[in-house]
């Protein structure tokens, strides 16, 4: 009888918490909480297909730029700047290109695709949460949510090899 009342204090507990933390929302179970969290969290997802291409376009491009620039000089043209002909520079760098674009390009494209999705998830969320009328109610569900999507989240391998 005791765990009894014990639980029965508990409950009433956390609806007082409820009531006293989220007075515009009505009680829900755990049920209701789960299917509305999972719709704010798909429905933010959605917001990603208002991203132009441009917008897209602007992102890829600027990712890939900072992550390939530091390579293409550093292993590509400042090795080759060493060469005294002409002819041996234009070749070296022919041959470091393609075998670059052939063995490394592909990973990093992929990296930098995955780079940019993350970065405007994160944009399109942030700007959620400072748009009027926001309900904070799920921003750390959400967060967590990103963060393990992040940590489980793996292209396919094929995708490599496509590019």
């Amino acid at each position: 009888m005791h765990i009894l009342t014990l639980l029965s204090a508990l409950r009433y507990n956390l609806e007082a918490e409820w009531k006293n933390s989220f007075p515009h929302l009505r009680e829900m179970d755990r049920e209701e909480l789960f299917e509305k969290a999972r719709t704010e969290i798909l429905d933010d997802l959605v917001t990603l297909n208002g991203i132009s291409a441009a917008t897209w376009e602007s992102s890829l491009r600027m990712q890939l730029w900072n992550d390939l620039a530091d390579h293409v000089f550093t292993e590509i043209f400042e090795p080759a700047q060493q060469l005294d002909d002409l002819g041996a520079f234009q070749t070296n760098i022919d041959i470091w290109l393609r075998d670059w674009v052939e063995k490394d390009l592909p990973k990093t494209a992929v990296k930098v695709g995955w780079k940019t999705l993350y970065s405007q998830l994160e944009n399109k969320l942030s700007s959620v949460q400072h748009s009027p009328g926001h309900d904070k109610i799920f921003d750390q569900l959400k967060k967590k949510v990103l963060q393990e999507t992040r940590n489980r989240h793996t292209w396919d391998h094929k995708a490599e090899n496509r590019l």
